[in-house]
């Protein structure tokens, strides 16, 4: 039964994750800024919360060098991890077939 939860849960997060992409694609399709690096924070700038309102789940869009852009989580005080991605989950993500890296955490007893 835990397998089946857990393939469920990866499921339901891939579809999330497609479900926000198309939302970004939207995002760029509508802008009038160019679609460069420097400009995805102006691009994002309310649209990021819309997107993270909707589909009830923050998230984040960094660059390809790993620094963060704009993140849809709201804080006074930021984490410093969010701040870019490791260079060694770059290499691990950039060596992967379908640009993509799950892990799962156990939270309080629960996966």
């Amino acid at each position: 039964y835990r397998q089946q939860a857990l393939e469920y849960h990866d499921e339901r997060l891939i579809d999330k994750e497609n479900q926000i992409k198309m939302q970004i694609q939207y995002v760029f399709s509508q802008t009038t800024f160019p679609v460069e690096t420097p400009y995805i924070p102006l691009i994002f700038r309310e649209d990021i919360y819309t997107i993270a309102n909707i589909q009830n789940l923050n998230f984040a869009l960094y660059d390809l060098d790993g620094i963060l852009l704009k993140s849809s989580k709201a804080s006074l005080s930021p984490d410093q991890d969010a701040f870019f991605i490791p260079p060694s989950v770059l290499q691990q993500l950039s060596s992967t077939l379908n640009k993509r890296i799950a892990e799962h955490h156990e939270v309080a007893g629960r996966g």
